[in-house]
């Protein structure tokens, strides 16, 4: 499980890169929090800490982005509204 986890950070990370939508980053987030942490490590203690290990970094860069993608956005609101009230 060891010898996976950097594989599957590599593999998911320029996925999640990619997500534009907010609700898509926000519940992705909540799937990673609720569903993978809390729920499965429950069910398997064997893998439990690589697992968490895992999980927890992809959740990481999963809210790493929803901060970048919320700025972006919230700039940009910003800017269009101080050109409408010139």
């Amino acid at each position: 499980m060891e010898r996976l986890s950097n594989p599957i950070y590599d593999t998911l990370r320029p996925l999640i890169i990619k997500i534009q939508h907010l609700e898509t980053l926000a519940e992705l987030c909540t799937i990673l929090r609720i569903e993978m942490l809390e729920e499965q490590t429950v069910t398997n203690r064997k893998y439990s800490r690589i697992f968490n290990f895992i999980i927890f970094t992809i959740r990481l860069s999963a809210q790493s982005v929803k901060v970048d993608r919320t700025l972006l956005v919230g700039t940009m609101q910003f800017v269009n509204t101080n050109n409408n009230v010139e």
